[in-house]
């Protein structure tokens, strides 16, 4: 499962360039990889929440 919500999180970057359609999945994902419980991926939800806006400017191509 771990590496399913990784390859996710991955092709969001890969795939995405729209800030709504980004942000959208982002939330997504934070919110599949929170009802899995995998503490292995607690640093990434806290970088979300804490930066997202940061995080939604790679969307602005």
């Amino acid at each position: 499962m771990a590496y399913k919500m990784s390859r996710k999180l991955s092709g969001i970057f890969t795939s995405i360039k729209e800030k709504e359609l980004g942000y959208t999945r982002l939330a997504q994902w934070y919110d599949q990889v929170e009802k899995t419980g995998i503490e292995a991926f607690s640093s990434e939800r806290r970088t979300i929440q804490n930066q997202h806006i940061t995080i939604l400017n790679y969307f602005d191509n």
